[in-house]
């Protein structure tokens, strides 16, 4: 769980919470490429933009604002073959 100390003014948030963080947004982008029938490694992008391509960005930039390094700027750039599926007693 994320907490706010307002006496020091920090937002503290545990490592474990983080590692959640990483794995859902992992599924995540699984899920996209699943759905947008989109292989598992990395791919190249041809042509315009794609829904799953914006998707997939959106994703790596929650990442980012949370201060998680996914490994890449646009999702095609990450391989996900090996990325573990999420459940509750896994992580």
């Amino acid at each position: 769980m994320i907490t706010f100390n307002a006496q020091t003014k920090n937002l503290e948030i545990p490592v474990a919470t983080l590692e959640r963080v990483s794995y859902e947004l992992t599924y995540t982008l699984r899920s996209i490429r699943e759905i947008a029938g989109l292989p598992m490694d990395k791919y190249p992008r041809p042509g315009p933009l794609e829904p799953a391509d914006h998707a997939q960005r959106a994703v790596l930039e929650i990442a980012n604002a949370l201060g998680i390094n996914m490994g890449a700027k646009w999702g095609n750039e990450i391989d996900l073959r090996n990325a573990d599926d999420i459940s509750e007693n896994n992580v």
